[in-house]
């Protein structure tokens, strides 16, 4: 959030006014370029070329429209057009671990592949403004700020032309029954 935003949207200002659509004008095109420099310096510390890239995966909760932004991701990164694209939209916190988790299936089922993991995320969907009635809301968005990472995971490592930073031996999801009402998030 900033000033020429708020000056350029001042409804988002005032509590109760409709402004899912200000938002995602706001939204959709910031998480794409977010993700496109964390995902231009991912590919230019790796030291290949971004065609080598067969496979993204990209997590975002924070835009919601069609298509999505692997799309848009994918063509402003200069990516071949037969790149397999899978969009993870609204997985919240657990978002980037499902994120590493699919990439690593991809990667270890597609011999060859490199698999681009890219995840954006803005604050700009939840933002209210300042209310005395709700003190904690400033705990959250200093929590939860605008940030995107990527990273690129294959398997099989080339040799002579490839550098593991790490290695993802094993990735589990699970759930504690009776939890899907700790946290509720609904779009209006």
């Amino acid at each position: 959030m900033s000033k020429e935003i708020l000056d350029k949207y001042p409804e988002l200002a005032t509590e109760g006014l409709p402004t899912i659509k200000q938002r995602l004008e706001i939204a959709n095109p910031a998480v794409v370029e977010m993700a496109k420099e964390e995902s231009l310096a991912c590919i230019k510390e790796r030291g290949r070329p971004a065609e080598d890239i067969t496979h993204i995966v990209y997590v975002s909760s924070s835009e919601i429209r069609l298509p999505g932004g692997d799309l848009y991701l994918a063509s402003q990164l200069g990516l071949k057009s037969d790149v397999s694209r899978v969009m993870l939209y609204f997985l919240g916190c657990y978002g980037g671990v499902t994120g590493l988790r699919v990439a690593k299936d991809i990667a270890e089922n597609n011999p060859g592949s490199r698999v681009l993991l890219t995840t954006s995320e803005t604050t700009i969907l939840g933002f209210r403004p300042p209310n005395k009635a709700r003190p904690y809301d400033p705990v959250g968005a200093a929590l939860f700020g605008d940030g995107a990472a990527a990273v690129i995971i294959g398997a099989n490592t080339v040799i002579n032309k490839e550098s593991p930073l790490l290695e993802l031996n094993y990735a589990v999801q699970q759930f504690l029954p009776g939890t899907q009402n700790v946290i509720d998030g609904r779009l209006s």
